[in-house]
C-alpha cells in the first residue's frame, strides 16, 4: 500500500526526496515534512500538527500519536517506538530513541541531541493523568531499560546522563494502605539539575530534587532533596561528599586530549586504516587522500593558517577560529562545538571523544566506523526489517 495521507490535510509539503516504505499512514490537519525524511514500513503519525525535521528517520513500525508531534532535524526513531501524548510529543535535533522504547505522558518535550535507550518506557501507571508531563533539557542520555513515572512533573536538566535500569517515580501508593487508616501517599513531581549522573539501578522517588552536577551512586535510592555537587549513595541515599572539581590547567588537559588522540589511533588500526603520529598530528591515509588530525590549545591559531588545506582537522582546546572554516572541520573541546564540515572519519572522531568525555556538537547523532571484522560478520546476515520480513 502506498503512503496513505488523511484527506482532511489543509496544509500538506511532502518533498520529492520523502522516502516512505508500505502500509504508512499520517492523519493530521497541518502537516510538514522536510527533505530527506525516510519512514519505514507501517509507520503511523497522528496528530493535529506534525512536523519532521530534515533527514528523520522512522523504523518499522513506529507509532507517534499525540497532539502536536515534532522531531527535529536528524533524528532517529528506532523500530517499534511506540508514542502516545496527548498534547504534545516534541524533540530538538539530533534525537534518538531506541529499540522497543514506550512514551505515554499528557506531554514529553526534550531539547538537542536526546538519547533514549533501549526499551525504556515513560509510564508506570497514572501517565494518563492531567499531570503527567516531562520536560528535558539538551545532551540527556537515558539508559536502556529506564522508568520515567511521570504521574507527576519530571523536569530533567541539560547533559544528564543515566545507567541502566534507572527508575525516577512521581506516584507512590499501595490501595490496601488506604489514607483513612492513616497511611499516607506519594504524588509528587521530581526535579533533576543539570550535569547529574544517576548510576546504574538506582531509584529517585516522589518530591526529590536534586542538585546540579550530582553523582548519584550505584543502587542509591533518593528520597530527598540535595544541594548541588553531591555525592549520593545508600538506602535511602545520603550525602557521602561534597565535592568542586577543580579545572585542569592547560597543560594537563592537552596531556588528556593527546591520551584520547593517541586511543582513538590505536581504534582506527582495528578498524583497517593506516595511521602513523607525529608531534601532535595524527595522520590517517585513506584510499586516494590523507587526513591529518591536528591538536592545537587555541583555535584562532590553527585557523589563521591555510584553513583551505586538503584534508585537515582540527582539534583545539579552546578559543574562537579566527576565520570561516566551511572547508575545515574544527573542534573545540572546552565549548563542546564541531564547526565545519563533517564526514565518516570527522564523526568516528567526533564519537569516539565523546567516549572520552569530550563530546562536540549537538544537532547530529553521534555514529562511528564499524570495525572490519564486525563489517565482514554483518554482511553474512541477511537484513530484516521489523516484524520479521525481508
Amino acid at each position: 500500500m502506498p503512503l496513505l495521507i488523511d484527506s482532511a490535510i489543509p496544509r500538506a509539503h511532502l518533498p520529492a526526496d520523502c522516502v516512505a516504505g508500505r502500509d504508512v499512514v499520517i492523519h493530521a490537519h497541518e502537516l510538514v515534512i522536510e527533505p530527506g525524511v525516510r519512514l519505514d514500513d507501517g509507520v503511523r503519525l497522528v496528530g493535529d500538527r506534525i512536523h519532521l525535521g530534515r533527514d528523520v528517520h522512522l523504523g518499522a513500525g513506529a507509532d507517534l500519536r499525540a497532539g502536536h508531534v515534532s522531531i527535529g532535524d536528524n533524528s532517529e526513531i528506532a523500530a517499534g517506538v511506540r508514542v502516545l501524548c496527548a498534547d504534545s510529543f516534541s524533540t530538538g535535533p539530533a534525537a534518538r530513541i531506541c529499540t522497543g522504547v514506550d512514551i505515554v505522558a499528557r506531554a514529553f518535550d526534550a531539547g538537542r541531541l536526546l538519547y533514549v535507550g533501549p526499551h525504556s518506557t515513560v509510564g508506570g501507571g497514572g501517565t494518563l493523568e492531567s499531570t503527567a508531563t516531562v520536560r528535558i533539557g539538551d545532551r540527556v542520555t537515558v539508559g536502556p531499560h529506564n522508568v520515567l513515572n511521570a504521574n507527576c512533573l519530571i523536569e530533567i536538566g541539560s547533559d544528564v546522563g543515566s545507567g541502566q535500569y534507572v527508575s525516577i517515580w512521581t506516584h507512590g501508593y499501595h490501595f490496601a494502605h488506604s489514607v483513612l487508616d492513616g497511611y499516607g501517599t506519594a504524588f509528587e513531581g521530581v526535579r533533576i539539575g543539570n550535569k547529574v549522573w544517576l548510576g546504574y539501578h538506582c531509584s529517585v522517588m516522589p518530591g526529590a530534587d536534586i542538585g546540579d552536577s550530582c553523582i548519584v551512586a550505584a543502587g542509591a535510592v533518593v528520597a530527598k532533596s540535595f544541594p548541588p555537587c553531591r555525592l549520593l549513595a545508600g538506602v535511602p541515599a545520603r550525602e557521602k561528599a561534597l565535592f568542586e572539581q577543580p579545572p585542569l590547567t592547560d597543560d594537563q588537559a592537552m596531556h588528556e586530549v593527546r591520551q584520547a588522540l593517541a586511543a582513538w589511533q590505536r581504534e582506527l588500526d582495528w578498524k583497517g586504516m593506516k595511521t602513523d603520529s607525529s608531534d601532535d598530528r595524527w595522520s590517517v591515509h585513506l584510499p586516494g587522500c590523507t587526513r591529518v588530525v591536528e591538536l592545537w590549545q587555541d583555535a584562532a591559531q590553527a585557523t589563521a593558517l591555510d584553513s583551505a588545506a586538503e584534508g585537515r582537522i582540527v582539534v583545539a582546546l579552546d578559543g574562537e577560529p579566527q576565520t570561516s572554516v566551511d572547508g575545515l572541520p574544527v573542534f573545540v573541546l572546552r565549548r563542546g562545538l564541531l564547526l565545519g564540515p563533517t564526514d565518516d572519519l570527522v564523526e568516528d572522531l567526533r564519537d569516539h571523544l565523546r567516549r572520552r568525555t569530550m563530546p562536540c556538537g549537538d544537532t547530529r547523532t553521534f555514529n562511528s566506523i564499524t570495525p572490519l571484522p564486525f563489517q565482514r560478520l554483518q554482511q553474512a546476515i541477511t537484513p530484516t526489517t521489523y516484524g520479521g520480513k525481508v
